[in-house]
C-alpha cells in the first residue's frame, strides 16, 4: 500500500516521466555487413562495411579485388575454421561467428581462400576472386530503400599510399595519406586522452581507441609525451607540455603555455584551413586567432621542430636533440601543399631525413610529430602502421 501510494505521489509531482524513445538504429548500423540494392537500381550492388559503415561499391570483380585488399581480414586457415560453412549444422566458435559477421576473410596461409560471413546465419560463404559478388551471392542480396541508402556515407576521399621518396639524405619509404582540407565533407580535428593538464599518470588510449569513440575515419599519432616505459619518465608517465585542443570538449591542454612555446603550432579553422606560426608568440592564444582571421578554432597542437615552412627547408641541427639527429626510427609528420593535406610516417630516418623527404615532397609547411615506438596510422577501418605504444593524443579526420 505504501509503495504504491509513493507512485501514485511521484506520477502527480511529476517524479516519474514517460521513458525517453528509443533513439533510431542508423540505416548503416541496421545494414552493417550486408550485401545490398536499391529497388530502382537493382543493377548496382553494394556492400556495408562492418568496420566503417560505409557504402563501397561491389558490382564488378574490380570491386570484388578492391573490397578484399582494402576491407577483407586475413587470418589463420585454423581460426577461419572456427566459423562454420553454410549448409553445414556445426556450431563452431559463437564469439568468433559474431566477430566476423558480414566480414570478407582472407586466408593467411599460400592458399589466400577468401571467405565471405553470412550475415543472416553467420556462416562462411566461399569466395571465387574472378567472379563478381552479385553472381555469387545472388541468394544473399537485400533491398534497401532510397532513405536508407542516402543516408550512409560513401568511403572518405582519403588517399593511402605507400611509396619511394628520393630526398637530398637519400631514398626512404613513407606510408602517406592524402585528402583535401577544402572537402566539405571532412574535419582535421585533435584529440585527447584527458580534459585536465596532467603531470604523472596521465590517461592514454590506442589510436585506433581515438578513432572509433570519435567514429573518425582516419588518424595519426599526435605529440611527443612521456611514455611509461622510459625509466627517466617515473616522474611524469604519459604526461606532455605541448598545448594541444581536445576538438571535442573545447578544452585546450597546456592552453597556458601557448604564448610560451618555442616550438611550432598549428591551428585548424573551423573552415578546415590550416594555419602555421613558428612559435607559441606568433599566435599568443586562441582568442587572437578568431579575432584575426574571423574564424574559429577547429583543432589545434604543437610539436616540433618545424621542418618546412613557406616551402622552405627550415629545419636547424640546434633544434634538435642527440636522439632526433642521429637514430634512425619511424617519424612522423603532419604537413600541406596548398589544399592538400599529408598525413605520413617516414621509415628508417632521423628528423633531419623526414624534413629532406618534406622537401622532397614539395610541401609548403611540415612539423614533426612523434614517432619511433609510438607511431600508429589508422584508415579505413584499420590500422597502417601500428598500434603502437597507448597515446595522450592524436590528431583525426573526421566526417563533418
Amino acid at each position: 500500500m505504501r509503495a504504491w501510494f509513493c507512485l501514485a505521489m511521484m506520477v502527480l509531482i511529476g517524479g516519474v516521466v514517460s521513458p525517453e524513445p528509443v533513439e533510431a538504429i542508423s540505416a548503416a548500423s541496421r545494414y552493417v555487413g550486408q550485401i545490398v540494392i536499391q529497388p530502382d537500381n537493382p543493377a548496382l550492388v553494394w556492400y556495408i562495411d562492418p568496420q566503417t559503415k560505409e557504402k563501397v561499391p561491389a558490382t564488378t570483380v574490380s570491386d570484388l579485388t578492391a573490397i578484399i585488399n582494402r576491407r577483407a581480414v586475413v587470418m589463420r586457415s585454423r581460426d577461419i575454421q572456427k566459423i562454420p560453412r553454410l549448409g553445414t549444422t556445426a556450431i563452431g566458435n559463437v564469439t568468433m561467428r559474431r566477430k566476423m559477421v558480414g566480414r570478407f576473410i582472407v586466408a593467411s596461409d599460400g592458399t589466400r581462400r577468401v571467405w565471405y560471413v553470412n550475415y543472416r546465419n553467420k556462416r562462411r560463404i566461399a569466395i571465387d576472386r574472378q567472379i563478381a559478388l552479385p553472381v555469387q551471392l545472388a541468394s544473399q542480396l537485400s533491398t534497401i530503400s532510397p532513405d536508407d541508402f542516402a543516408s550512409i556515407p560513401l568511403p572518405a576521399n582519403i588517399d593511402y599510399h605507400r611509396q619511394s621518396v628520393t630526398s637530398s639524405r637519400g631514398t626512404y619509404t613513407v606510408d602517406m595519406l592524402t585528402f583535401s582540407w577544402a572537402d566539405s565533407s571532412l574535419a582535421i580535428k585533435t584529440d585527447t586522452a584527458s580534459n585536465q593538464d596532467c603531470g604523472q599518470n596521465c590517461p592514454v588510449k590506442s589510436l585506433g581507441s581515438f578513432v572509433s569513440r570519435r567514429n573518425a575515419v582516419a588518424g595519426i599519432h599526435g605529440t611527443y609525451f612521456c611514455p611509461q616505459d622510459y625509466s627517466w619518465c617515473a616522474g611524469k608517465r604519459n604526461a606532455y607540455n605541448a598545448p594541444v585542443l581536445n576538438s571535442f570538449s573545447h578544452v585546450t591542454i597546456n592552453g597556458k603555455k601557448i604564448k610560451y612555446t618555442s616550438e611550432p603550432i598549428v591551428v585548424i579553422a573551423s573552415d578546415n584551413q590550416p594555419y602555421y606560426y613558428p612559435a607559441g608568440i606568433d599566435l599568443y592564444s586562441l582568442a587572437r586567432f578568431t579575432a584575426t582571421t574571423g574564424k574559429n578554432v577547429q583543432a589545434m597542437f604543437s610539436n616540433g621542430p618545424g621542418l618546412i615552412a613557406g616551402g622552405k627547408l627550415i629545419l636547424k641541427s640546434s633544434q634538435m636533440d642527440t636522439k632526433q639527429a642521429t637514430v634512425k626510427a619511424a617519424r612522423g609528420v603532419f604537413g600541406w601543399q596548398g589544399e592538400t593535406m599529408y598525413l605520413f610516417v617516414v621509415q628508417r630516418a632521423t628528423v633531419t631525413d623526414a624534413a629532406a623527404v618534406a622537401d622532397a615532397l614539395d610541401l609548403d609547411y611540415a612539423v614533426n610529430l612523434d614517432g619511433g615506438g609510438s607511431t600508429a596510422l589508422f584508415n579505413d577501418g584499420r590500422y597502417i602502421l601500428g598500434p603502437g605504444r597507448s597515446l595522450p593524443n592524436a590528431i583525426l579526420v573526421t566526417r563533418k
